[in-house]
């Protein structure tokens, strides 16, 4: 677990990843991130029938050493 900050959108909120190390030397972190806590309004289209969730799930894969070598 990592936990930090993350500004979107001229918000501030605090956020924790999940960090994991792939097989291949590699790292992997995910989180979710709600919208409307960074004053966005979660995307509505068609009227309201096409509705998108306000919590978007957020991944990054990195390498493990410099240059992409695990």
């Amino acid at each position: 677990m990592v936990a930090g900050t993350l500004t979107l959108h001229g918000q501030t909120r605090p956020l924790r990843l999940q960090v994991s190390r792939t097989p291949d030397g590699r790292y992997r972190a995910s989180a979710s991130v709600v919208q409307s806590q960074f004053g966005i309004k979660p995307y509505s289209g068609m009227f309201g029938t096409l509705k998108l969730r306000d919590a978007v799930d957020v991944e990054v894969d990195v390498p493990g050493e410099p240059g992409g070598q695990s």
